[in-house]
């Protein structure tokens, strides 16, 4: 029997024959070689980790954007739940004596009925809301009627308006709306201004007037007429 060589190194990875010295011939499988580790999935993931960076910092940016835009919510939870009804609307112009010569204020105005029935009656009167839609239809709405000279919307907060030229607001809020009105712009209207507050009163003071008004569906709503001192 002869004497088998030594294993050859293929780095080929070709068969080959090798032949015995009693002349019998053996194949060589080729010997597997072993790829290079491609760098494609590393860079595919170091893609990916980019990506959600980025997509992590725009999320946050946008989350401290929101965070520091008003937030209408809050504003309207200081408004009452529904619009006053067009009679509670035409009762409080009246307990208010409005005349022509008056500025009226609406804190919250909502659709704008409010200003627009004081804008019929002759009287300049300015709404607040926080609502874009509201305020934009509200503006539309007195360009139809043609009292746009005499009705304006202003986009802004109530409390953040300048309310010294009123001689009359209307107020038609939540319980916590009323209290902020009586802390925060009742010292800044000037004496002899009427305040019509529906449903809630100012604690600690007394209404110069009060009334029980019901509306179309018959649901009774209580009218307080304030005069500054």
């Amino acid at each position: 029997m002869g004497t088998c060589p030594p294993v050859l190194h293929n780095p080929q990875g070709c068969s080959y024959s090798i032949e015995w010295d009693n002349h019998q011939s053996r194949t060589i499988p080729p010997v597997p070689t072993t790829a290079t580790p491609s760098r494609a999935p590393s860079r595919k993931l170091a893609a990916v980790a980019r990506g959600a960076l980025l997509i992590t910092i725009l999320a946050s940016r946008a989350t401290e954007a929101l965070s520091q835009a008003p937030d209408p919510s809050a504003g309207r939870s200081l408004a009452a739940q529904a619009f006053a009804p067009q009679e509670i609307v035409e009762a409080a112009l009246n307990i208010a004596t409005l005349n022509t010569k008056d500025v009226l204020m609406d804190l919250g105005s909502g659709d704008g009925r409010v200003i627009m029935a004081a804008a019929h009656r002759g009287a300049r009167a300015i709404g607040f809301d926080i609502d874009a839609h509201l305020i934009e239809t509200s503006r539309h709405n007195a360009v139809a009627q043609g009292l746009a000279e005499r009705a304006h919307f202003e986009l802004q907060d109530f409390l953040q308006a300048d309310v010294h030229s009123a001689t009359v607001v209307f107020a038609y809020l939540s319980r916590d709306g009323i209290e902020k009105v009586r802390q925060q712009l009742v010292p800044n209207l000037r004496s002899g201004t009427r305040l019509v507050s529906v449903t809630y009163d100012l604690p600690g003071w007394q209404p110069a007037k009060t009334a029980y008004v019901k509306d179309a569906h018959g649901v009774q709503y209580i009218l307080y007429l304030w005069i500054v001192k």
